[in-house]
């Protein structure tokens, strides 16, 4: 679960950025929770640019919270690579998501 909070000035409640935010010697943190493996509901998740970084993370995290993910990108080699490593619950699908006629052809299967 991520969430964003927009910092507002305790004095005025408008929001820093219109204060010149960040303010000198401010610091800035964030929380990210763990939440528990979804037990009811099980999501297919369809990843885009999954054969590495941002994408390779969030399949691993849907995965390893008892999701199934669908992995799209360019790579081949690196998608296999990903499916192999995360098992029965991810299906590789090369495809490049700005070509009409890639997607038609891999979503053709």
């Amino acid at each position: 679960m991520y969430g964003i909070v927009r910092p507002v000035s305790k004095e005025t409640d408008a929001p820093l950025a219109t204060l010149g935010w960040p303010l000198p010697g401010m610091v800035i943190s964030a929380t990210i929770l763990q939440l528990p493996p979804c037990q009811a509901t099980i999501m297919i998740v369809f990843i885009t640019g999954a054969s590495a970084g941002f994408g390779a993370a969030m399949a691993r995290t849907f995965v390893k919270n008892g999701h199934q993910v669908v992995l799209a990108a360019r790579r081949k080699e690196r998608l296999d690579a990903l499916a192999r490593e995360l098992g029965e619950s991810a299906l590789p699908i090369a495809m490049d998501v700005t070509d009409k006629a890639s997607i038609e052809e891999a979503l053709s299967m």
